[in-house]
């Protein structure tokens, strides 16, 4: 019979599966948890730059801007087939992004 380990882990910080939501004013680098990153520009314009797309097959991303002050760019490490570059102008605006390890695809950029 299999038995629990004496320790229970908190999903949000030790499983290196879990998702995380990240709010940020200024340029990050994301990491494949990354789920939602939430940019407030007011501060100045920043980048935010996709995690390592070999490591993100079949994630979901969204970078989402909370300020109307600057812009927040998005762009790839360099590592996908098609290089990407996306900036968000407009508070409530948003992109998603999936990956399938090898590209980035935008499959939303609209203002919420």
């Amino acid at each position: 019979m299999a038995t629990m380990p004496s320790r229970l882990f908190r999903i949000d910080q030790e499983s290196p599966s879990s998702r995380q939501v990240i709010p940020k004013t200024a340029a990050y680098q994301m990491v494949p948890r990354d789920t939602l990153v939430k940019a407030d520009p007011t501060n100045g314009a920043f980048t935010i730059t996709l995690p390592p797309v070999v490591q993100c097959a079949g994630g979901i991303y969204v970078i989402k801007q909370l300020a109307t002050t600057n812009a927040v760019t998005i762009v790839d490490k360099g590592d996908a087939n098609f290089a990407v570059s996306v900036v968000l102008n407009t508070a409530s605006e948003a992109v998603i992004f999936v990956c399938d390890g090898e590209q980035w695809y935008n499959i939303f950029n609209t203002s919420l």
